[in-house]
């Protein structure tokens, strides 16, 4: 189980001798015996994999790895969302990321991009899909699931799906990332979206100024599935990229774990 938990200034510690001259040198060992913030437990959570704030609300949308999701608010209970698809959840594998991909319209209700791994031909994989939530909804619920991406091809392991999602500056694509399934090949494949940094728009269309979007069509012994994956491939060469996020400049990073050490921070 894990918690959320709402942090707040406390004492500040002692200056330690030696701080004000900035020398390392000078600075003795002082333990600090007053903690620099407190600690309020406002809600548990059984294995949260991702967690994404409802612009102009209070409520935050959280994902438990074993499946389902969850919607918090801080002077209220935590509400379970109904229609969630079911997960094949296993390994490193279950419900995964969420992020809010439109404003609210008219009835309150808000686009969101989550993701999931399913049991399929072949094995498992990761699936990406959109959904309309109104989190004002005594009993709150996807209406209007639309899937929008899936990993090609399912494989029978349980690790390095990857599905984190980021929202592009415009607002109209979707950056995926995928990991390679421990399967090592399919990262420098281009008839594989496993191992690979995706952008799609958000209706799951592919841009056409994608980097192998125009010469996808001219490879005549790639399949409707293998066309596609091609065409969504914005970079290659990932192992098991778990973070993604733009910066203040629009700028996209990834982080992604190594074998053993060798993590990796990258702008893509």
């Amino acid at each position: 189980m894990f918690g959320v938990a709402a942090c707040a200034p406390g004492p500040a510690p002692a200056e330690r001798p030696g701080a004000a001259s900035g020398n390392l040198g000078d600075m003795a060992p002082t333990p600090i015996t007053t903690a620099p913030f407190t600690v309020t437990s406002v809600a548990r959570f059984d294995s949260p994999w991702a967690m994404a704030f409802i612009p102009g609300t209070p409520f935050a949308i959280i994902t438990e790895r074993g499946g389902g999701m969850k919607l918090w608010q801080p002077d209220g209970p935590v509400r379970a969302i109904a229609n969630v698809p079911s997960v094949a959840a296993g390994g490193q594998g279950g419900q995964g990321d969420v992020i809010v991909v439109g404003e609210a319209n008219g009835w309150g209700e808000v686009m969101i991009a989550f993701s999931w791994v399913e049991a399929g031909p072949g094995g498992y994989g990761a699936v990406v899909a959109t959904a309309m939530l109104n989190p004002a909804d005594e009993r709150p619920a996807l209406r209007d699931i639309r899937r929008i991406w899936r990993q090609i091809p399912f494989m029978s392991g349980r690790g390095h799906f990857g599905h984190r999602l980021a929202l592009a500056p415009d607002g109209r694509h979707l950056f995926i990332s995928s990991g390679e399934r421990q399967a090592f090949e399919p990262a420098q494949s281009l008839r594989s979206n496993l191992g690979k940094i995706l952008r799609i728009g958000i209706d799951g269309s592919i841009p056409a100024d994608n980097p192998y979007a125009a010469r996808a069509p001219q490879m005549a012994s790639t399949s409707p599935a293998e066309e596609r994956a091609m065409a969504e491939i914005w970079s290659l060469g990932h192992r098991n990229p778990l973070g993604i996020a733009l910066d203040a400049d629009g700028r996209l990073w990834e982080v992604e774990m190594g074998p053993a050490g060798g993590d990796e921070l990258n702008r893509i």
